[in-house]
This record gives structure tokens, sequence and C-alpha cells, in this order.
């Protein structure tokens, strides 16, 4: 008789061998700096910046002040921004001129003045211990008035009390600048008619000039 296809097999079953599971790992905590107050905490999130309610409301309040400040300063701006923009021309006018001759009294620092032989030393004395001299004096040359060439370091004693020694300025000059600089600049009538933004370019100019002049005096101090 034959067997049936369906008989329990007699082979033994293998059993698979046992193997000790290994405990799931645990991820240490991340650290971090508290915004307020520095202190080490152990944060939840990317988003977790505090390490308490009470900091998380400062970091608040401090955030809405410096909003706040951010906003009054662009406030400040705008008005004085329009504050500007209704000022005359004189006004834009006299701050290029200050601007100006700042420079002119920076740079002829230590020299002789441009119509004698008296050293421009600035002591600190109120109104400045000389001037910036107009070769070519405002009155008869009003268009000259802004031009560097025109402009150089005087003694006061020159610029007031020998209304500019004109003559001796004019020979100076022509020693230091050449006869075609002077000539050039006797002979210049052209009119100029400045405006506001004429004034601004000037007084940005003379200022940078300023700060560069400063730069230099201060490395060769150093040196």
């Amino acid at each position: 008789m034959k067997r049936s296809s369906l008989a329990p097999s007699t082979k033994p079953m293998k059993r698979t061998p046992l193997r000790a599971t290994r405990p799931a790992k645990t991820s240490a905590p991340i650290m971090g700096k508290c915004r307020h107050c520095k202190a080490p905490f152990e944060r939840k999130s990317a988003r977790h910046i505090a390490c308490s309610p009470a900091c998380i409301i400062a970091l608040t309040e401090k955030s809405a002040a410096k909003k706040l400040a951010a906003e009054a300063k662009r406030d400040r701006i705008a008005t004085k921004q329009k504050l500007i923009e209704i000022k005359p021309l004189k006004w834009f006018k006299a701050k290029a001129k200050k601007a100006l001759h700042l420079f002119v009294r920076t740079r002829d620092e230590g020299k002789p003045c441009a119509s004698c032989d008296t050293i421009l030393r600035n002591t600190g004395k109120p109104g400045g211990d000389y001037d910036a001299g107009h070769f070519r004096s405002v009155g008869s040359a009003k268009h000259l008035e802004m031009d560097l060439r025109n402009i150089w370091g005087q003694c006061k004693h020159c610029n007031h009390q020998l209304s500019g020694n004109s003559q001796e300025y004019e020979r100076r000059l022509r020693i230091s600048q050449g006869d075609a600089f002077v000539d050039e600049l006797l002979s210049d009538n052209e009119t100029r008619r400045y405006r506001r933004e004429d004034y601004l370019v000037i007084e940005a100019w003379a200022k940078k000039e300023m700060k560069e002049l400063k730069s230099g005096k201060n490395k060769n101090n150093q040196a």
C-alpha cells in the first residue's frame, strides 16, 4: 500500500537559534544656550531658544522694543529728508562752503601763508587760527567762490587787515603754481550757476577728501 503524500514528514524540524536583542539606542540630549540669560539648557527642537517662560517673555519684549526703535529711526530719517527738501539754496551753499574751507585749512596746515611767510598752525583758537583765503575775492569773482584753484590757506592778518594782500598772493602763487596756472585763473570769467545738487556734491567730496587727508596724517605721525 502506497503512503499518502500528505503524511507528516519524519524528518526533525530545524529551530532558529535564539539571539540576544540589543537595547534601543538612546540619543544624547541636544544642549543649547538660552538667548536671553545665556544659561545652558536642553533643547526640544530647533525653535526652542529660551530656557524658561520668563526668558521667552523677556525675548519677546526685547524684539518688540527693537522693532519700535527701527520704526522710529525710519521715521526720523524720513522727517529729516523732508526738512532738507524744503531748505533754501543758501543753506546747502553754507554747508558746502564750510566743508570745502575746512579741507583747505587742513590741507595747508604747517605750510606758509599764501601771501606771506607766516606758518599756518592750528592751535584751536575760537574762529580758527587762519582762513581759507581767495586769490580772486568773492566780491569780484563770485563764480570762483567754490573753485579750489582759487582757495588757499591764508593768515588772518593778510586776509582781513590787508584785504587779501592780493599782489603778494599773486606773486607767490605764480612761484608755486606757475604763470600759466595764474593766467588761466585770472582769465576765467565763465558764469557758474550752482544748484542744490551741486552743493551736495561739493560737500560730499570735501568730506571724503578730508577723511583721507586725516588718515594720511595719522599714519605719518605713527611712523
